[in-house]
């Protein structure tokens, strides 16, 4: 009998894998992390964490120990969904977040069921609120993780698996998929995927599709684009697919954009205002930006997703501004 990889040894690897990042891989270890990221959805977290308490222990004391997501138990047939609450530690800096000083916590995870909501008999829908991460296993083996204040469709038919990302952004493993193939769609463009990939759907934001591995079809079987391993698109709200912005991120890009799924938001190329609009759907208390000019200056860095005090006054000592109360928000201001 083969037993099952407890979330101890996979923390205890994840660890490993931490440090021979920190001071950089080579093409063969890049090549052995993929595959062992790819035999178990939680290791990706584990290997997210653990980066975040190495950086911590380079420039202060070492975090304290934390829980891997707890393991869910089937409640139908159909589906498991763990919702994750993402909850405060201690404050760590990562490099890029030294260089505006940003700062980021490593959350600890702690598991609730959730029913699906009341949906047409074809469909299940399946949503997070504020602050919360929620993971779910369909019944033909796909895997998703799903962000804060997400919504998605999912149903099955004897051919095919078939998922509606309403709003917000979804990562899918298909690494244990049955072979039934699976067909996302995300404001009404269709895509068929083969591994681990992003879609993000996110208010007054482009739709964004992110590859970790494998490989995505965007668009219909008339016209489509093919998404590797490493690479993203980006597509206007109500755009044909000829607007679509393609990019190759490295390695280290990828695991920094996917770092949503272990509490964490990393700010790069984005304005004020938009990493603004990011924190806010984590709920706490919101943060607004009232001189236009500033909400345009870029920042860079990684923060917790649920400490927007400590976001705020980061950004708005890196900015040369100043933040204070007013009327339950956080202003920052000139």
């Amino acid at each position: 009998m083969t037993l099952r990889e407890t979330a101890a040894d996979i923390d205890e690897a994840a660890a490993h894998w931490s440090a021979r990042i920190d001071r950089g891989l080579t093409a063969e270890e890049e090549a052995a992390l993929a595959a062992w990221l790819a035999g178990d959805i939680r290791r990706e977290g584990a290997v997210a964490r653990a980066e975040a308490a190495w950086l911590h222990a380079e420039r202060a004391a070492s975090l304290g120990a934390m829980r891997a997501p707890e393991t869910a138990q089937p409640a139908d047939e159909d589906a498991v969904f763990v919702l994750a609450d993402r909850r405060a530690s201690r404050p760590i800096w990562t490099r890029r977040a030294a260089l505006v000083g940003g700062g980021a916590i490593a959350a600890s995870i702690t598991g609730a069921m959730l029913l699906p909501r009341v949906a047409p008999p074809s469909e299940q829908i399946f949503t997070t609120g504020a602050g919360q991460i929620g993971q779910l296993a369909l019944a033909d083996g796909t895997a998703l993780v799903l962000d804060t204040v997400t919504q998605v469709a999912t149903s099955m038919d004897a051919d095919r698996h078939h998922l509606r990302l309403i709003e917000g952004r979804v990562l899918l493993d298909l690494a244990r998929q049955d072979g039934r193939p699976v067909t996302v769609t995300a404001r009404g463009i269709p895509m068929r995927g083969t591994r681990l990939f992003a879609i993000a759907a996110l208010a007054s934001q482009p739709l964004g599709v992110m590859v970790e591995r494998g490989r995505v079809l965007v668009g219909s079987s008339a016209r489509s684009i093919g998404l590797d391993a490493g690479m993203s698109l980006s597509l206007p709200d109500g755009a044909g697919l000829a607007a679509a912005t393609i990019r190759h991120l490295s390695a280290a890009a990828m695991r920094e954009a996917m770092q949503w799924r272990s509490g964490m938001l990393a700010f790069t190329g984005m304005t004020l205002g938009q990493a603004v609009a990011q924190m806010n759907r984590y709920g706490g208390v919101p943060i607004v930006v009232p001189d236009a000019s500033l909400a345009m200056a870029p920042i860079a860095g990684v923060f917790r997703n649920n400490d927007p005090a400590g976001f705020a006054a980061a950004i708005a000592d890196s900015l040369e501004a100043r933040t204070f109360r007013d009327a339950g928000r956080i202003v920052i201001a000139k």
